[in-house]
């Protein structure tokens, strides 16, 4: 019987000491609006030569915060991706192809800063789905060869998969800027 009291009293005093450890911060919940630029473009094999194509992206986004410098985002975004190719052989000719797509990352969003000034970084699986396909070209059929093919093929998979990353800065004002200090 004994025995039993002193592993009650070490089991209580284990658990009063874990919950007087844990420290609580305020939960933040945020929606917002995102868009920049990419900078894209594609893996073939064999090898084409090409520069970046410059799109857009622009979406909206959610983003739940209890930890100190730890959340997670999710956001819901379209996104214009594609290649340029840089025909060497033939400089009057051009070929550019825009991929649109609408994608959904889910992110973990790490977080340094005040209550005024967050540094960020957010990084995780993305899937997405092509809407569209858009050329822009003036190679005629007369100069397609085993380089070329590629500008006639079609797009063979509508699901895009990945991982994604970013850093940036957020600026808080007025009401938004809370102070992340624990509440005990």
């Amino acid at each position: 019987m004994r025995i039993r009291h002193i592993i009650s009293l070490i089991l209580i005093f284990c658990a009063a000491s874990a919950s007087a450890q844990q420290k609580k911060f305020p939960t933040e919940h945020s929606f917002g609006i995102s868009g920049g630029a990419t900078l894209s473009r594609m893996t073939f094999r064999p090898t084409v030569i090409q520069d970046y194509r410059v799109g857009t992206t622009f979406g909206v986004s959610y983003r739940y915060i209890q930890e100190k410098y730890f959340g997670i985002q999710a956001e819901l975004r379209y996104s214009a991706k594609g290649w340029n190719d840089r025909l060497e052989d033939y400089p009057d000719l051009h070929y550019s192809k825009a991929l649109h797509y609408v994608e959904m990352p889910i992110l973990t969003h790490i977080f340094f800063g005040n209550k005024s000034f967050r540094w960020i970084f957010n990084a995780g699986p993305q899937v997405g789905y092509l809407l569209s396909d858009t050329t822009d070209s003036n190679v005629t059929g007369a100069v397609e060869n085993e380089e070329t093919r590629h500008h006639s093929e079609r797009i063979k998979y509508k699901f895009d998969y990945g991982i994604v990353g970013g850093t940036g800065m957020e600026i808080r004002f007025g009401k938004n800027s809370i102070d992340r200090k624990s509440v005990v």
